[in-house]
């Protein structure tokens, strides 16, 4: 990471976007670098297609750095903009593409150092958990999303979504509970297919 990058680190929010609309290519660098990749696997996760990602975080990205001088924090985090940004396009995006398809992923975040079988593991947890999150509504999709892979707090979320807090909880409380018996069924048939398989080779 270059000094640019770690700016977003090492001064206050507030600072970080004073300098961004000054145009500062160090301000403006470090939101690019900090924002990119989180936005990139964010719309990877709804769209799951590495392509069509790649394009809406780099529109994304450029429309936060072209309109950086109309934001106004009123209490708001540059996160809550960010993806409230991020959202309003992919919801343009799936506009133009009403049937969504599933694809290969060939995603950077996947394939970090490590033993190949952990990152087999990554890859198989990683489709598990896309497949389970397509079977949910759009909102709910969001808010598992918004809330355990992009690590924003409730309040935030319900700023993105335009939700009440209390929304959002409930939101989350009913796609968690569907996430896991989607979960679990897999699971159970998975363990069915695997005692049917090892009973075959054990007759043969």
């Amino acid at each position: 990471m270059t000094g640019m990058a770690s700016l977003l680190a090492c001064v206050p929010e507030e600072e970080l976007v004073r300098r961004a609309k000054m145009l500062d290519e160090a301000a403006l660098s470090s939101i690019f670098d900090a924002y990119y990749p989180r936005v990139y696997n964010y719309s990877l996760l709804q769209l799951r297609d590495a392509q069509a990602a790649e394009d809406l975080a780099s529109d994304v990205i450029l429309r936060v750095l072209e309109s950086i001088t109309r934001y106004h924090p009123r209490g708001v985090p540059l996160s809550a903009w960010v993806f409230r940004i991020a959202r309003n396009r992919l919801i343009d995006v799936r506009r133009r593409h009403a049937r969504r398809r599933e694809v290969g992923l060939v995603d950077d975040a996947i394939a970090l150092a490590g033993p190949p079988h952990a990152a087999v593991e990554r890859a198989l947890n990683y489709r598990a958990i896309s497949a389970a999150l397509s079977h949910l509504t759009e909102v709910q999709e969001q808010v598992i999303v918004l809330r355990f892979m992009k690590d924003l707090d409730v309040a935030t979320v319900a700023r993105i979504l335009g939700r009440s807090q209390s929304a959002v909880k409930s939101l989350q409380f009913r796609a968690l509970a569907s996430l896991r018996r989607m979960l679990d069924s897999n699971s159970h048939r998975e363990t069915i297919a695997s005692g049917a398989n090892g009973s075959a080779v054990a007759v043969s």
